[in-house]
């Protein structure tokens, strides 16, 4: 059973990527960055992803206002050291390997301590030559936050699950680790 996103921006953001892609499958990173969307641009973040650990390198300006955080060229888990970095990193590869997406719903923690929620989708890029594995993240706020309000880090996982591109998801035994 497919996933039902809360926010419309998803089925925007899946058909862009689709829409890019050459007849490999993936789109490459330069080509999602040289057509970036208006319409989602300010909610996307591109990583590195390395053997244990994801590097952002770029973040929107909608993800940052929300963090009122600029994260470019840090490790991910530096500004969310509560996470499972190595489980994160898994169910990451594995979207890569399949390739398929990852998506999750999450609550994370404002300033204020309110816990409010996100959904976020995670798809591959395809890279060239010998840079690291890409990914391309869109996280879209379900909950407004106040004025003076700032994201300060995830605090859970709802629920988490796979999202086939086309080109299947893995088994069932392989569910994303929370």
């Amino acid at each position: 059973m497919m996933h039902e996103f809360k926010s419309p921006l998803f089925g925007h953001y899946l058909a862009h990527w689709h829409s890019l892609c050459p007849p490999s499958g993936i789109p490459t990173t330069e080509d999602y960055m040289d057509h970036m969307d208006p319409k989602i641009a300010a909610f996307l973040m591109i990583f590195d992803v390395l053997a244990q650990d994801v590097t952002v390198r770029f973040q929107g300006n909608g993800i940052g206002e929300r963090r009122q955080l600029e994260q470019a060229g840090r490790s991910w888990f530096v500004t969310n050291p509560h996470l499972n970095a190595l489980s994160v990193v898994a169910n990451i590869w594995q979207a890569v390997r399949q390739p398929c997406g990852l998506w999750t719903e999450a609550t994370f923690v404002t300033n204020v301590q309110r816990r409010l929620r996100v959904e976020a989708l995670t798809l591959p890029l395809r890279v060239k030559g010998a840079r690291p594995a890409r990914i391309v993240n869109l996280s879209i706020g379900l909950d407004s936050m106040d004025f003076d309000e700032r994201a300060m880090g995830w605090h859970g996982n709802i629920a988490i699950g796979w999202h086939d591109l086309g080109f299947g998801v893995p088994k069932s035994d392989t569910l994303p680790v929370n």
